[in-house]
């Protein structure tokens, strides 16, 4: 039961990151994505305590690791012509 409040609570705090990857800079729509990516992998790694499973656990660690890495690209990406 624990882990549906969870899930209500981190989607109502997704809301506003959400709206936010449809209007303003590229930079506020990157950080935007940043703080889904943190939700969605908050979510797995709850889930993966809910059920017990470590492959969850790996899906959220690997979410991390490519949004980090994938965001430094980005951001070096738009730095060229900014």
């Amino acid at each position: 039961m624990t882990f549906v409040w969870a899930t209500v609570a981190m989607a109502l705090a997704s809301v506003p990151a959400m709206l936010a990857t449809l209007r303003g800079e590229p930079l506020e729509r990157l950080l935007a994505l940043q703080v889904l990516s943190a939700d969605v992998a908050l979510l797995l790694a709850a889930l993966a305590g809910a059920n017990r499973t470590a492959f969850d656990l790996d899906l959220a660690l690997t979410l991390a690791l490519l949004s980090f890495a994938g965001a430094l690209a980005l951001v070096r990406f738009v730095g060229r012509w900014a």
